[in-house]
């Protein structure tokens, strides 16, 4: 997947956002088929850097070191040590399946949709217990959109932790600033 996926960044950055790339083939709309979450994600990093392969490859490296760290956040609020923390994520991320998928075969926006799943759980996991507030409301707000941009199928499955979430809450401000939060 990933000659595809650097060919739509290349495109992406050379046409813009659902644009007709008209020297391929018979030309085709960019985006049509495909999500663009991990390109809105890659492309500030190729801006800056000119350079598709690092831009491609160090994306991936940012997402699991995302990932890394929203498991590092839940192993301190669950209260695990540091060995079981990095045992948990090798144990996602670090099986035959997960480096073949995102490292090997380049899946990189399932990638994209899992790092802000990993996110949206462990705000979820944080706040169970908590008041939403303000830092809820901005970090949800921005992996919950991402999400949906990364990969339909995985934002589907989430809606059944984020409808978990929804049930149990205590004060009708939750509900409703919940429901605001996803209509958005």
């Amino acid at each position: 997947d990933y000659p595809t996926h650097i060919g739509q960044l290349f495109f992406f950055a050379k046409y813009g956002y659902n644009a007709i790339v008209q020297n391929w083939y018979n030309g085709f709309k960019l985006f049509q088929f495909y999500p663009p979450g991990w390109y809105f994600f890659a492309i500030p990093i190729y801006l800056a850097t000119k350079n598709i392969l690092f831009t491609t490859y160090s994306s991936v490296i940012i997402m699991l070191l995302s990932i890394f760290a929203a498991i590092f956040l839940l192993g301190k609020k669950e209260g695990w040590s540091i060995t079981k923390r990095i045992t948990f994520f090798l144990l996602l991320f670090g099986n035959t399946l997960a480096i073949g998928n995102y490292i090997r075969l380049g899946r990189v926006s399932e990638l994209f949709a899992l790092t802000n799943l990993v996110i949206l759980a462990t705000l979820i996991y944080i706040y169970k217990d908590k008041k939403l507030d303000i830092w809820f409301a901005i970090l949800f707000g921005i992996s919950y959109p991402l999400l949906i941009l990364g990969h339909p199928a995985t934002a589907i499955i989430f809606q059944v932790l984020l409808f978990s979430f929804l049930i149990t809450r205590k004060t009708i401000s939750d509900i409703i600033a919940l429901i605001l939060l996803t209509a958005l």
